[in-house]
């Protein structure tokens, strides 16, 4: 899918909106500018996951991106330190199927895509997690990261009247995850488009 599909989600025929969207996509090349030279400075101390506990310098981060990058809300600064570890980390970690949490950053994912795959007598589409970081990794599709409830049944899926995405809440716990076939494109953009048409188009 496109993030051009979710901006339409959104602003429909508006143009104004469309840009303003857009704007997104700029803020978040902007911060990934940030976290790229912040990922230089953070030192980690082993790779035991979740990597984020064992970032021996994160009062620094924090001051740095205040200070230097002039970064003020705190979950900007949250997300710009998982960005920046991601940037560094990610080709090195090994993660799991069963790792319900983010390897990297801890979190829980919040996207469930599908990846091609052809090993010569297999092909097919393999579901993948991906936390906002973009950390991504092979998952079990219908799994819940926060209750563990596992199975379709436990889930109350919604599909969207006019994007192909579904969104996928937990019958136990409410955590709610939203799941794209394929993304083509900017997958940060989209994921954070996606989290906007998650919480506000008509299902």
């Amino acid at each position: 899918m496109k993030p051009e599909l979710l901006e339409s989600a959104i602003c429909g025929e508006d143009r104004e909106c469309v840009e303003s969207l857009r704007g997104v996509r700029e803020a978040l090349l902007e911060l990934n500018r940030v976290s790229l030279k912040l990922s230089k400075l953070l030192r980690v101390n082993g790779l035991e996951k979740p990597l984020i506990k064992s970032v021996a310098n994160i009062g620094e981060a924090r001051r740095e991106l205040k200070e230097k990058f002039k970064v003020e809300d705190e979950e900007l600064i949250d997300y710009a330190i998982r960005r920046a570890l991601y940037m560094k980390l990610h080709r090195k970690v090994k993660a799991s199927r069963d790792d319900m949490l983010c390897p990297l950053c801890g979190k829980p994912p919040t996207l469930i895509f599908f990846k091609k795959t052809d090993t010569g007598l297999f092909s097919g589409d393999i579901p993948h997690a991906r936390c906002s970081c973009g950390m991504e990794w092979e998952y079990n599709e219908w799994r819940c990261p926060r209750c563990e409830a596992d199975g379709r049944m436990l889930f109350e899926v919604s599909v969207s009247t006019s994007i192909p995405i579904e969104l996928r809440k937990c019958k136990r716990c409410g955590y709610t995850l939203f799941v794209a076939r394929r993304i083509v494109g900017d997958k940060d953009y989209f994921h954070a488009l996606a989290s906007m048409v998650a919480r506000g188009v008509e299902w």
